[in-house]
């Protein structure tokens, strides 16, 4: 009698586990997507190139570890970014909280010559030959366009602010640049 009572369990058990599997519980991939081009930006209208928006691959020697492709503003000639601790490189909202002279939470990233900073990414699954769907905007909220505040040295070493205004096409990874101008 135990014996038919535990078959019957284990026979609901398997049934009612089968019935939950879907067809397609795999997440859904793509094949290694295209690199985007470069874009270079030219913020106050010099002719010279103030930031350029740059993709490149991390390609990892080592056969688990999976690929990376990203999405960066770099910049160029001592120019900065503004940053903001605790949040995201896209934190911000609208231009007020762009000035020269910022005091915590807020900061300029600039270096004499260039960096950058990553904006966006799209990483391989496992075996590397299986990419998501969509690349990933790296902010705190996804919105139809971002703001930078950027900061730009002039020959005579006085700065300038301005911003970039872009946007993403997510399966793609191509930025669009919608604004680049002085305050």
């Amino acid at each position: 009698m135990l014996v038919k009572k535990i078959s019957l369990i284990l026979l609901m058990a398997l049934i009612f586990f089968s019935a939950c599997k879907k067809e397609n519980d795999e997440i859904p991939f793509r094949s290694k997507p295209e690199l985007p081009e470069d874009i270079p930006i030219d913020v106050d209208n010099d002719g010279e190139v103030d930031f350029t928006f740059d993709y490149y691959e991390n390609i990892y020697p080592d056969p688990v570890t999976p690929y990376l492709m990203v999405g960066s503003m770099k910049t160029s000639n001592g120019n900065g970014i503004l940053f903001k601790n605790g949040f995201s490189t896209l934190f911000l909202e609208d231009l007020s909280e762009v000035k020269i002279n910022v005091t915590d939470p807020f900061s300029w990233g600039e270096s004499r010559g260039s960096f950058s900073v990553s904006l966006i990414e799209i990483e391989s699954f496992k075996d590397r030959s299986k990419w998501p769907l969509e690349w990933n905007v790296l902010s705190d909220t996804q919105k139809s366009s971002y703001l930078l505040g950027v900061k730009i040295k002039k020959t005579d070493d006085s700065e300038v602010l301005g911003f970039i205004e872009f946007s993403v096409d997510k399966h793609s990874g191509e930025a669009t640049i919608l604004k680049a101008e002085l305050l």
